[in-house]
């Protein structure tokens, strides 16, 4: 799996594009001064510094402020490694090919150049796309070194129109994390609306349809979730939704919903489902009914900034969304023996071993 490390900074600061609503580009050095001034966020496009004071504080501000396109999210390590990469870069890439199938002038110029059969435009677009990557990255990664900062995220932005060969822009934005709440801390969750057009692809568009969604946010609600018509759990903003059920024979299992209910494909999901099959945990993909919350003994949200973050609370105060009244599920957390603890274990078990970072926090995009 390419893991990118920090080169020498001086060599990764040049003068870059303007950046829509963001401002004006500045100069290399500039940059690094004011980079070190004031740390992160930064921005860069085709590996190009954007100006520091026009660099929105969180990506979510960066993903309504400019084109819409398929983008991810990743933790970056106190070494300045990015947790997944591979997985991330997959991730776009089918969400490229997707998005093509769907309106044939969506990336059409970078489809156009994929030559062969077509069970193989996947592997070549990943190839093109982690090309297109290491630059952006590289000098973020740097920014985050050079910061010292030991909690990071990147978050990568595919969009169009660009005068690119390829016809498409890499925007990259980089933060540092807060220290202090984790990803071990309880969470309350809210359900709030139905789920996603497009769950398939993790696309800039849902940052601002959801933004209706949290009118129905209360003071204390840390995320909310997407249900189907028929009242079956699906879902978080920007989570997968995993809930530890008894499973009828004194035991317990864990369920989440499956791709085809219409949920996205989470990095960090697809590591549970592979830390449930090494623990010998009984794993159902099918999305959970509300109705069966009595017999919920634990559950907890999934992403790349939120390894296994426990959830203390389900709320529905929307009437009519998941039942005609309002309910309340409270999950007791800590618990003792949690399913929950030892599954993050053995998924940052099994990211350290394959080379990834284990330090991962929350962000809010």
């Amino acid at each position: 799996q390419p893991m990118l490390r920090p080169k020498s900074c001086s060599t990764h600061f040049r003068t870059a594009e303007a950046f829509g609503k963001f401002g004006p580009s500045c100069r290399g050095a500039e940059f690094m001064a004011a980079q070190l001034q004031s740390a992160l966020p930064a921005i860069f496009i085709n590996g190009q510094p954007i100006a520091s004071a026009q660099c929105p504080a969180l990506p979510s501000e960066m993903l309504l402020g400019c084109e819409k396109g398929p983008y991810t999210t990743a933790a970056v390590s106190h070494d300045a490694r990015v947790q997944a990469l591979d997985r991330h870069i997959t991730r776009l890439a089918e969400a490229v090919l997707a998005l093509h199938r769907d309106d044939p002038a969506s990336f059409a110029k970078l489809c156009a150049s994929l030559n062969g059969p077509e069970e193989q435009h996947k592997e070549l677009l990943h190839r093109i796309l982690e090309e297109r990557l290491n630059a952006g990255i590289a000098s973020a990664l740097n920014v985050i070194a050079a910061a010292s900062s030991n909690r990071a995220a990147l978050t990568v932005l595919l969009r169009e129109p660009s005068s690119h060969a390829q016809g498409f822009d890499v925007v990259v934005h980089a933060m540092s994390m807060p220290p202090t709440a984790t990803s071990q801390d309880p969470i309350e969750v809210a359900v709030v609306g139905q789920g996603r057009t497009r769950p398939a692809v993790k696309h800039s568009q849902w940052v601002a349809d959801r933004l209706l969604l949290k009118q129905h946010f209360l003071p204390s609600t840390g995320e909310g979730i997407l249900c189907d018509g028929g009242g079956h759990m699906l879902e978080g903003f920007i989570t997968n939704l995993f809930i530890v059920t008894d499973d009828g024979e004194g035991g317990s299992q864990v369920v989440t919903a499956a791709v085809r209910d219409g949920v996205l494909p989470g990095v960090m999901r697809a590591i549970v489902i592979q830390a449930c099959a090494t623990l010998g945990v009984r794993l159902v993909e099918k999305a959970a009914h509300w109705s069966s919350h009595a017999t919920w003994q634990e559950a907890f949200l999934t992403s790349s900034l939120r390894p296994l973050q426990p959830v203390k609370r389900v709320i529905c105060a929307v009437p009519g969304l998941c039942g005609e009244q309002p309910w309340i599920v409270t999950l007791p957390w800590p618990r003792q023996e949690s399913l929950t603890d030892r599954l993050r274990a053995e998924c940052l078990h099994a990211t350290c071993l394959g080379g990834e970072p284990t330090e991962i926090s929350d962000a809010s995009n």
